[in-house]
């Protein structure tokens, strides 16, 4: 399966993203007015779960909630 040295790089892509850097750069986009597609592809890289790069974004862009139109 995994050798040593491909275990130690998934572990320190997994300490990347517990230190938040990831994250915080995905929560600086909308301020900088850039593409976020770039931050999110090194997100996915340091094996960000969907979840977690949508709750960032979540919380930077909030949830669509739909008019209630009767």
């Amino acid at each position: 399966m995994f050798n040593e040295e491909k275990l130690e790089e998934i572990r320190k892509r997994l300490e990347a993203w517990e230190k938040k850097t990831v994250p915080q750069s995905l929560a600086r986009m909308p301020e900088k007015d850039e593409n976020l597609m770039p931050t999110t592809l090194k997100a996915v890289k340091a094996y960000a779960t969907v979840g977690e790069i949508c709750n960032v974004l979540r919380e930077v862009y909030g949830e669509y909630r739909p008019p209630m139109i009767f």
